[in-house]
């Protein structure tokens, strides 16, 4: 097993290891994806196959990584239309100003509670599911 080291430039963020797994095996015809890791200072890809060769088409792969939401069967893309969502309804509930109701504070908690399972879901790419959110 062979592993080429890149640095993590997190600008690049987000980055899911997977969907960029899928682009390097695209990208190589490889008949099994590259194991991707991506670490707070670099991203890690192992693969039988991999060779300081590839290192500068891999770094282009990188370079060009656009985070596709649709992308894991379409858990990002419903999570972040629920961050979208989340604007507008927390927008309303700011609208009734100083006084809501028990019941609006009660409701309230119970969506903000959700919206930030969504955001976290996101932002640490844990895409299995919208469980919670």
């Amino acid at each position: 097993m062979a592993t080429l080291t890149f640095a993590y430039n997190h600008a690049r963020d987000p980055m899911n290891p997977d969907q960029l797994a899928d682009q390097i095996g695209s990208a190589f015809n490889l008949s099994t994806n590259p194991t991707v890791d991506i670490t707070p200072t670099q991203i890690l890809v192992t693969h039988p196959q991999a060779s300081e060769a590839q290192r500068v088409a891999v770094q282009a792969l990188i370079d060009a990584y656009v985070f596709d939401p649709v992308w894991a069967g379409g858990v990002a893309a419903v999570l972040a239309a629920k961050a979208q969502a989340a604007l507008t309804a927390n927008a309303t509930f700011l609208a009734l100003g100083a006084a809501p109701t028990a019941a609006q504070v009660r409701d309230q908690v119970i969506l903000a509670t959700k919206e930030l399972n969504a955001l976290i879901r996101l932002a640490t790419n844990l895409l299995d599911s919208t469980k919670g959110t």
